[in-house]
């Protein structure tokens, strides 16, 4: 059984993505409409706010099971394009993204400084937010 949403839902939905080579399937289908932060389309459904990307996955597809994720293969958080959205697990997506060179970045501190960050923090003088930075 193929999952809808109603007519409404889905021409507000495309009326807020940008025109898109069909054409072109490495060509991203770019949301224009509200974002978050991170860049992720952000869309109403009946009174409840969506991921764009999750929602244009259940127009073409089905609804997202339990546990799963929608990942982004052309790695763009603005792309709606259902062909380059996949079902993954948590660890998929977080895999995708350091494949993709955008995880977080933590450097490598040595077992001196370690010590130092300790002993300054110890004093009382720093917080950890100072130390941190």
């Amino acid at each position: 059984m193929k999952f809808q949403f109603p007519l409404r839902t889905t021409l507000t939905f495309w009326s807020q993505v940008a025109p898109f080579d069909l054409a072109d399937s490495e060509a991203c289908a770019t949301w224009t409409g509200r974002t978050n932060d991170q860049g992720y389309g952000r869309i109403q459904v009946n009174g409840e706010t969506r991921y764009a990307h999750r929602v244009a996955h259940e127009l073409f597809h089905a609804p997202i099971p339990k546990g799963l994720v929608v990942r982004h293969r052309c790695h763009n958080p603005t792309c709606v394009r259902p062909g380059h959205l996949v079902l993954g697990t948590a660890a998929d997506n977080a895999a995708d993204r350091e494949a993709a060179g955008r995880g977080r970045v933590h450097p490598s501190l040595s077992d001196a400084d370690v010590v130092a960050i300790r002993y300054a923090y110890a004093t009382g003088r720093w917080t950890q937010a100072a130390l941190a930075e």
